[in-house]
């Protein structure tokens, strides 16, 4: 199975909570560029993020990532 992180999800919920990148990321504790790779699906997030994720926006590890079956 793999999981790809919903980075236009993200990116919607910032906008429903009224927060840019700068703001998101002082909320969750991570450095703005952190945000930006992440919309940019430059990379994927880490354990530190999605607990904040989680924890601060009220979150559910669902509303953040989507998964696949990978077939061989």
């Amino acid at each position: 199975m793999k999981t790809n992180f919903k980075s236009k999800e993200f990116k919607r919920i910032m906008n429903e909570k009224g927060l840019n990148e700068a703001q998101m990321a002082d909320k969750l504790g991570v450095d703005v560029s952190y945000i930006y790779r992440l919309l940019n699906g430059e990379r994927q997030p880490g354990r530190k993020f999605i607990l904040a994720a989680v924890d601060k926006l009220d979150l559910s590890v669902a509303d953040l990532f989507e998964s696949s079956i990978e077939e061989n």
